[in-house]
């Protein structure tokens, strides 16, 4: 059985879309601690966070397994 994998292209889109909103809105960044909406915006639900700034790249913060969150991941 093949895993499913975000395409890299997608999460970027997603990033952008966030960060145009953020910028409108005069919001420096945001914080994202819930997985379901770690998935949506990296492609991994791995145990961690990450911080998406309003401009610029997002930072990914894995508790466990890094690995496994680098190929899952874009970031």
């Amino acid at each position: 059985m093949e895993e499913f994998k975000v395409p890299e292209s997608e999460i970027i889109a997603r990033r952008k879309a966030i960060q145009k909103e953020m910028q409108a809105n005069n919001i420096d960044g945001t914080f994202i601690s819930q997985r379901v909406d770690q998935f949506y915006f990296t492609g991994t639900a791995q145990n961690g966070y990450v911080y998406i700034p309003a401009e610029g790249e997002p930072l990914l913060l894995i508790k466990k397994y890094m690995p496994r969150a680098m190929v899952e991941s874009p970031l």
